[in-house]
């Protein structure tokens, strides 16, 4: 679940990293978030998205989330931004629709399904999958 004392736990209170938080709120409500972080280099400095987060239905706040990072990341002075998500899911057309260009390089995420009701062609859909890069220790 990704509620503020997981976003706290994950991105705020991380050892290892420097994350920022941008919060979309409409009307006084949270709609969206977005966590991210600059990384220096020998090759320069990149900025990494380790998840966007906003319903379907909300992709005005997605994309004012991601503008107000690039805007953020340019003028701390990074060469570029990566972002990881599952070909065919709502995060990598939305990445796309902000302009990054997809790539073949990341890694195969296996899945052992615990429960036998679970249907499995519905699992190998990548539209369905809620996953970002901030689930795993690559962003």
């Amino acid at each position: 679940m990704r509620d503020r004392a997981w976003v706290q736990w994950r991105y705020l209170d991380c050892p290892t990293f420097d994350y920022r938080i941008l919060l979309a709120e409409r009307a006084g409500r949270a709609v969206g978030y977005l966590a991210y972080r600059l990384e220096q280099g020998r090759a320069g400095s990149r900025g990494l998205i380790a998840e966007l987060t906003t319903p379907p239905t909300e992709q005005a706040a997605a994309a004012a989330l991601l503008q107000a990072m690039y805007d953020r990341l340019r003028a701390a002075g990074a060469d570029s931004l990566h972002a990881l998500a599952v070909p065919g899911s709502p995060a990598a057309a939305t990445y796309r629709r902000f302009g990054l260009v997809p790539r073949r390089r990341g890694f195969d995420v296996m899945i052992v399904p615990l429960d036998p009701t679970l249907p499995l062609p519905l699992m190998r859909s990548g539209h369905r999958w809620l996953m970002a890069g901030g689930d795993f220790d690559v962003v």
